[in-house]
């Protein structure tokens, strides 16, 4: 937007500005926009008569009056007087034809604490409202292009002939509204690898021009259309769970946009009509308008050339130059390109004679299953010994979520690096899962018709890996669970490790590791983290050094041993019936092989943290002078484990006792005994030290303008820390540490008292964000995740069951009980001062300082 306002416009104003205002100021700005005629109302809800809002509405707002506007600052209303979108602005457009060696807004933005190279490519065009059947057609069309593309980057960043190298960390191509700037845009992101920017260039611009010269194959595009739909058909089964506020977003996006608002049965209803009935000549006719732009980078081309092309670097890249930038987008036009290669997209992983082996395996079979009286929940353990956690909700009607969790972890790997260490190396568990996610070949499969097969079928996959455990999350329509278990059935039997996808994974943890380093937040965490836990390297972001070290064998074997039937642990949630899912997950998975791990026998693991605190400080390079305080200490785990096994409360070889709410209520005995005790009385404790830190900080001192308590502890691994957090201008940083420090011990010393009110505010923080959670599936699967693991027996169905009559039960006296367990005395507080100096004045003010912004640095212009 160099041509216009728009890069002016800073969101919230500039800093000199905020300081000049009067109330004056503030007061003539609302007068002159916050009026009756220059307002528009937005009404969705549960409502029968659409007549009777409008009369609500005319009684309560047609008294109103206007306030008067001075002529000077505004004539009229702003729709009157200037146009439909705000602010205003005047566009160069990209369909424009310019020959190449024209001038364009090419810009490159270096900073030292960059970790990646960036790339963004814009093209703009006037933005068209929809509002008859060829104005959605051609939305149609647009969808369709821009999936298209999206899908062809993606694979193409991780194709054979790159010979292990992703030039993507990520990639993205978009062609979406953008109201607020009155255009549509048509963008390009990719970040990548510094030494892999050239590559990435290239790639990006050959996929974007082979899809404009040849657009989608017949295939290809036959797959798309029926994706299109059966998203289409998604959203209509999830309507009723969208909120009022998303409901009112959509209307005023469409409103601002100048499209005709369609609830998803009647978008659904036109798409049908259309998609079907457009060619294959006529999307790939939109696809060469789509990507045109990309054409421009040819040799003596005259397509319509980008708006802007901006790259952001680290200054590590010595030879990046605008110029250098532009020599190698002409060099990526240049390159000779050729038809893609169709991939041929399974229906099936599995042929209908090897199901119905599956289906009478007599070693697939359940060997407990307990259901509740209402049939909506389960809790089943197969022969082989897979376990499996299921529950019946339609609150996201067709749609389904499985999460895979398999215990072990980081927690597994060695400690150290020292030689006489054995074990599973340090990273290898990170890495393997890492390489999972950047792979996807099962069988004879390849990853590629792997990876199409996933879209076809709506299924997401994500790999994770936490200190105690791995999990695999599918969330997917809730009809396709066959593919899923097909899917699952491959990781676990038949997976093929290959070497291109270990050193994508690597490069993605060689990024986190970067950015560990550059962010002032994560590398004062990570120091103090070492510090506490004597550089215990099973809690630290794995190495760059170690994870090049690593053979694709030792990632394998790491990943192998956690995939076990003995331990590994199905939780699912969502809309769909009980016997029919449990007899698929017999069939799939109740057939895998039984086998099991060594490293099930040594959970949990233990986090060792000493109680002789000590103070650092860490100074991270930036412009902005900056800074944020942490205060650690040592704990039992979320539910209450030590690190040497006992627990904090349970007397030895008592897992707990349920109770009657009323017991609860009366009975502290009972109360501290329940399985759940430790859990909610935790989540309770950090809400009120939250409220208290944040009080004692901004109210009452007026130091910080953020400040959290969080409490640390991992599935299968005994012990847990807690870490207080506040930001501070760098003069406040240690006046903060010490008011953290202060306000904890005088809580745990007695000197500050917790009260009957910050309980009850507690209560409703933790009632609300269970009630809210129990709407979405993902929460659901994270509660139900380890219900069935032997190494913390306290966690089963009764977190459903009994959480807010524990949460109700709670007194004062059990959260001060709670509170003894933190090692809160001066001597024992672990704390770390990150601070990035800038161009700070001590003498400067020391009020709250703003939420600062990244970035400064100098700026190229070509």
């Amino acid at each position: 937007h160099a041509e216009n306002v728009i890069p002016n416009r800073f969101p919230i104003g500039l800093e000199e500005q905020i300081r000049a205002w009067s109330a004056d100021d503030v007061k003539r700005f609302h007068r002159t926009h916050y009026r009756p005629n220059n307002a528009v109302l937005y009404v969705a809800g549960d409502f029968d008569s659409v007549d009777k809002v409008e009369e609500e509405i005319v009684k309560k707002f047609s008294n109103l009056k206007n306030f008067k506007v001075e002529k000077d600052v505004a004539k009229g209303t702003l729709k009157e007087t200037r146009s439909r979108h705000f602010p205003a602005v005047v566009h160069q457009w990209s369909n424009l034809k310019m020959p190449l060696d024209a001038p364009t807004d090419v810009r490159l933005f270096r900073h030292e604490l960059l970790s990646s190279f960036s790339l963004h490519v814009y093209a703009k065009n006037p933005l068209q409202e929809v509002k008859t059947m060829s104005n959605f057609r051609r939305s149609v069309l647009r969808k369709l292009g821009y999936s298209a593309l999206q899908i062809r980057l993606n694979m193409a960043g991780r194709s054979e002939e790159l010979a292990g190298d992703c030039p993507f960390s990520t990639v993205e191509f978009l062609d979406q509204d953008s109201p607020r700037e009155a255009c549509e845009v048509r963008s390009l992101d990719l970040t990548a690898k510094p030494s892999l920017w050239r590559v990435a260039v290239r790639v990006a611009v050959r996929e974007m021009r082979r899809f404009a010269r040849y657009g989608m194959s017949t295939r290809e595009f036959e797959r798309l259309r029926v994706t299109l739909l059966n998203m289409s058909q998604q959203s209509i089964m999830q309507h009723d769970m969208a909120t009022t506020p998303d409901r009112i977003e959509d209307l005023m996006e469409a409103a601002a946009a100048g499209h005709t608002y369609l609830t998803p049965d009647a978008y659904y209803e036109l798409l049908e009509e259309q998609v079907l009935d457009i060619s294959l000549e006529e999307i790939n006719e939109h696809i060469r308008d789509m990507c045109s732009h990309s054409l421009w980078f040819e040799p003596n081309s005259h397509a319509p050339s980008p708006n802007a092309i901006v790259a952001c670097a680290p200054t590590s890249i010595p030879d990046l130059t605008t110029d250098e930038l532009m020599k190698v987008l002409k060099e990526a036009g240049s390159e000779p390109i050729e038809p893609p290669k169709d991939v041929d997209v399974p229906q099936s992983l599995m042929s209908r004679t090897r199901i119905i082996m599956l289906m009478q395996d007599k070693n697939a079979s359940w060997v407990s299953s307990k259901v509740n009286s209402a049939r909506t929940f389960m809790l089943g353990k197969l022969l082989n010994g897979v376990c499996v956690n299921m529950l019946k909700s339609p609150k996201k009607s067709g749609r389904a979520c499985m999460r895979v969790t398999c215990p072990g972890g980081r927690s597994v790997e060695v400690s150290s690096l020292q030689s006489e260490q054995s074990g599973i190396p340090h990273g290898a568990v990170a890495l393997g899962s890492a390489t999972v996610q950047e792979g996807g070949a099962i069988g004879g499969w390849s990853r590629e018709q792997i990876e199409l097969y996933c879209i076809d079928n709506l299924v997401e996959v994500y790999a994770q890996v936490e200190e105690g455990a791995i999990h695999f999350d599918f969330i997917f329509p809730s009809d396709r669970f066959p593919s899923v278990l097909q899917i699952l059935r491959g990781l676990m039997t038949d997976f093929k490790w290959e070497a291109d996808a270990l050193a994508r994974g690597r490069e993605s943890l060689e990024q986190r590791c970067r950015e560990v380093e550059s962010s002032l937040e994560e590398r004062s965490k990570a120091e103090l983290l070492k510090l506490m836990t004597g550089a215990d390297l099973r809690f630290a972001t794995p190495r760059a050094e170690a994870l090049q070290s690593l053979t694709l064998k030792e990632a394998k074997n790491a990943m192998i041993a956690h995939l076990t039937t003995a331990g590994t642990e199905l939780s699912i949630v969502g809309d769909f019936e009980m016997n029919e899912v449990a007899d698929l997950v017999r069939t799939y998975i109740g057939s895998v092989p039984a086998r099991t791990s060594s490293i099930l026998n040594s959970l949990p693991r233990a986090l060792t943290i000493e109680e002789n605190g000590r103070d650092i400080e860490v100074e991270i390079p930036d412009t902005d002078a900056r800074s944020v305080v942490y205060v650690a200490g040592k704990m039992p785990s979320g539910w209450g484990y030590n690190s040497d096994g006992t627990h904090a409360f349970l007397q030895k070889n008592s897992f707990g006792k349920r109770a009657p709410r009323d017991v609860l209520l009366t009975d502290t005995k009972a109360r501290r005994n329940h399985p759940l005790f430790a859990y909610v009385g935790y989540g309770l404790l950090r809400e009120v030290l939250t409220r208290r830190m944040f009080s004692e900080l901004r109210e009452e001192a007026n130091l910080s303008y953020e400040a959290n308590f969080k409490i640390i502890g991992f599935d299968n691994v005994n012990g847990g820390y807690y870490l207080a957090t506040a930001t501070a201008a760098p003069n406040n940083a240690k006046k903060a540490l010490a008011v953290v420090k202060r306000t904890l011990s005088a809580l745990r010393d007695g000197k500050s008292s917790i009260t009957w009110a910050n309980l009850e505010n507690a209560r409703r923080s933790v009632t609300g964000r269970f009630e809210g959670g129990m709407e979405g599936d993902g929460y659901i699967v994270q509660m139900m995740s380890g219900m069935q693991h032997q190494s913390n027996p306290l966690k089963s169905e009764q977190l459903f069951e009994d959480l807010l009559a524990v949460t109700d039960s709670v007194t004062v006296e059990d959260l001060k009980l709670l509170l003894g367990t933190l090692a809160l005395g001066e001597s024992q507080m672990y704390s770390c001062i990150g601070i990035s100096a800038g161009d700070h004045d001590p003498s400067a003010d020391s009020s709250p300082p703003r939420s600062p912004p990244r970035g400064g640095s100098t700026v190229l212009r070509h």
